[in-house]
């Protein structure tokens, strides 16, 4: 970076107490640009008196920067070393009465001078902080210094190449991930905010240009995704949030060639609902076009008669698709309509037509992958003129060609063989699908608990369905297909819904083996912390006086719709009680005044549904999640729909459906299968041995234990209580930390036991 691009990194406050330094006017009328400018300008052209009232520490300070890679250095080390900076905070009652009077320390001398620049070169999500000296500054700094003249090629932020290749298919996967993984309310029913476009846009590949960045709209590939996965029905609203469907994880479970096939019909489907989402999204479209969508057939009828490979470029291409089918040029009514229009107008209309084809060849079509840019070294990303800059008029381009206005209209074109399967050639050819593999993962390092990090890898032949259950748990990290799942991530997938069991059975099938202990011991460990704190909602029983309620609590009938009481004034009320405590209150000619929690405004889920036909499918969304979890499913329901239906009830019957809930898992847990005795470990004598020493020292152990009901070996952390005997069977009586309850295990079924 240079030294304007720096000062155009740092905020207006900072940017104007640094051109105070240097008594360059900066006012609120004055551009950023305009400052940047010239407060660059002022500080080379000031910078010999400013190295020459430089202290020896600062000098050092800048002989370390000068000589670094890439002329940065991690801003925690710097700092370390060369003292603390303290940035500009004009709000803080405690601040000097002039920006940066005096500086206490050589860094913070290098920043106060702009010869040096702390900046965050990564994202907010994953900031990468360094204390940056500008490039243009180096070969002046390193004269007064007597240092080599070598400047190293700048560091600058590249752009997307020229002639990148787009992979629609990991793009909308990358889109169905990140609504899976988080709640964002939409806008209008349909829009994604600010926030989660640039959440998406650090995972694709290449980044999206969001224009302004305040709405959908503004970016160029990411409302074409957003429409091909609502044509597809993808996605839908679950409340205010905008979630996969289970038609998503079909679409999934599909081979890639179906899966492309898939978007491409809709894409191309000619119905109503296609022709107004299709200006709905602003695909390019004339605004007088009464059906966009058969222009965008006759462009494709016309495009599939080219030959395979190189096309030429993009104003050669549209000129002989015109000659091949003049239609394309032409408005959609009879030729009569055509040709009753004078040279101006036909000259106005082939313009503004052959805008739209551009935009559709090097937008939509070049993300889908039916149209690829060579990568011809002769052009050397020149920027060419535009179809209509040739025709010497000027029309503007629809929103979707705002991704590629670096593009070079003089490289050619190609079909590629994606294109030609797509449009139902012979020569086409579908994506190779990568060789099956298992997820794995990594043995855990030693390291202290809190700094725990589970490396997960995921290789190309991971089914797409496992890789999306993967994020669901812990999103992606900058290296493809690497995951590192810490605590902060599980406790989040926890608050989403995920439990320990669910992750366990997900983990070990994913990868075909079981888990390594450690990995499993921390996942327990982090479940239980998860465990410690919970919110929820209750309800109270206040009285104006202690005597009124001592009266109420003292009499039966009452006294059994009512939980633990607080003080003299404040008891519990059971949930599922409050229409018998209300009847019986009514009947002692009590009326209370009720301050309950309202119900979310946002219409509820089944609406017009009776009230006990709601609780049967929300108890039945609770269970189907659980036995998910248990049983591996390949499909566990959205988080958001089954606790949209929970909210949806009134709150003195959510506890009775969670109960419900629990007396439903219990019952299946006992009707399970009988177990395989061929299959079940025998217990030994250090076994016991080792369980009797623990019930004696009542520490905690790790046992390995068979579960008949599923078949199913896991590793469990308990505090053995006691041991009984049934006859020859001997049972052990111990909290389960994986239930978080008291729990019986037969000895017989427990393969290991470690402390």
């Amino acid at each position: 970076m240079d030294t304007t691009t720096c000062l155009l990194q740092y905020p207006w406050r900072t940017l104007v107490a640094l051109a105070a330094v240097y008594d360059v006017p900066a006012h609120h009328h004055h551009s950023k640009e305009q400052v940047a400018q010239e407060l660059g300008a002022a500080i080379h052209i000031r910078l010999q008196e400013t190295l020459a009232a430089l202290s020896s520490d600062a000098r050092a300070a800048l002989r370390v920067l000068i000589q670094a890679n890439d002329l940065a250095l991690p801003r925690s080390d710097f700092v370390a070393r060369f003292g603390p900076i303290h940035p500009y905070r004009p709000w803080n009652p405690h601040a000097p009465p002039a920006p940066w009077p005096t500086p206490r320390s050589p860094a913070a001398t290098l920043v106060h001078c702009g010869l040096a620049y702390p900046l965050n070169l990564g994202t907010r999500q994953r900031p990468v902080h360094v204390l940056l000296l500008p490039h243009d500054l180096r070969d002046p700094l390193a004269i007064y210094l007597d240092l080599p003249v070598t400047l190293p090629p700048p560091v600058t932020p590249t752009s997307p190449h020229p002639h990148t290749r787009y992979d629609l298919d990991t793009d909308l996967f990358t889109f169905l991930s990140l609504l899976n993984r988080e709640d964002y309310s939409v806008r209008h029913g349909r829009w994604l905010p600010p926030s989660a476009l640039r959440a998406l846009n650090t995972h694709l590949t290449p980044p999206d240009d969001l224009g302004a960045g305040r709405s959908e709209l503004q970016a160029a590939r990411t409302s074409f995704i957003h429409y091909l996965a609502e044509r597809a029905g993808l996605v839908g609203l679950v409340g205010a949030w905008l979630k996969p469907t289970l038609i998503a994880h079909e679409w999934l479970t599909a081979p890639c060639s179906q899966r492309l096939r898939i978007l491409w019909d809709v894409w191309c489907e000619p119905c109503d609902e296609n022709r107004t989402l299709w200006r709905r999204y602003r695909l390019p479209a004339l605004e007088e076009d009464d059906d966009p969508v058969a222009r965008f057939h006759v462009l494709l009828e016309t495009l599939s008669a080219c030959p395979m490979g190189d096309l030429g470029p993009a104003s050669n291409l549209l000129k002989a698709l015109a000659e091949r089918e003049p239609a394309l040029l032409r408005p959609q009514a009879t030729y009569a309509v055509w040709a009753a229009l004078d040279s101006e107008e036909r000259a106005n209309f082939e313009t503004r037509t052959r805008a739209v084809l551009l935009a559709l060849l090097t937008g939509p079509l070049t993300w889908f992958g039916v149209i690829e840019w060579a990568n011809s070294e002769s052009e050397n990303g020149r920027i060419g003129e535009s179809a209509t800059e040739q025709e010497g008029k000027s029309a503007p381009l629809p929103p979707c060609s705002s991704a590629c206005p670096e593009r070079s209209r003089r490289s050619p074109l190609l079909l590629s063989p994606l294109g030609a399967a797509l449009l139902g050639r012979a020569d086409g050819d579908w994506p190779a699908a990568p060789v099956s593999a298992p997820l794995h993962v990594a043995p855990l390092p030693d390291q202290s608990e809190e700094d725990t990090t589970i490396t997960l890898y995921a290789p190309p032949g991971l089914p797409l369905l496992d890789r999306f259950a993967l994020e669901g748990i812990v999103p992606p990290g900058p290296t493809r297909g690497q995951y590192r799942l810490t605590r902060p991530h599980f406790l989040r997938a926890q608050q989403r819904g995920h439990t320990v069991e669910g992750t366990v059975n997900f983990l070990e099938r994913a990868s075909a083996e079981p888990l390594p202990a450690p990995v499993l011991g921390s996942l327990y460990h982090w479940a239980d912390e998860f465990n410690r704190v919970t919110i929820r909602q209750t309800m109270l029983l206040q009285t104006r006086d202690a005597d009124l309620l001592r009266d109420l609590t003292g009499q039966h009938r009452v006294r059994e719709t009512l939980g633990r009481t607080l003080n003299a004034r404040t008891v519990e009320v059971r949930a599922d009680r409050l229409n018998a405590l209300l009847r019986r209150l009514a009947y002692r000619s009590i009326t209370p005044r009720l301050d309950l929690p309202q119900v979310s405004p946002l219409p509820q889920a089944g609406e017009g549904l009776r009230e006990d036909e709601r609780v049967a499918i929300a108890a039945a969304l609770r269970v189907y999640a659980h036995l998910a979890d248990e049983l591996g499913l390949l499909t566990r329901p959205a988080y958001a729909l089954a606790q949209r239906w929970s909210e949806g009830l009134p709150l003195p019957i959510r506890d009775a459906v969670e109960r419900t809930v629990e007396q439903t898992l219990e019952a299946l847990h006992q009707a399970a299968p009988s177990e395989m005795e061929d299959r079940l470990p025998e217990p030994t004598g250090p076994l016991l041995g080792a369980l009797e020493t623990a019930v004696k020292e009542q520490s905690a152990v790790e046992i390995e234990y068979y579960t008949a009901g599923r078949s199913h070996l896991t590793v469990r952390r308990v505090e053995p209580l006691r041991l009984e005997w049934h006859g020859d069977v001997v049972y052990l009586i111990a909290h389960c930390h994986l239930r978080g309850d008291q729990r019986v295990f037969r000895v017989d079924r427990i393969a290991r036991i470690s402390e």
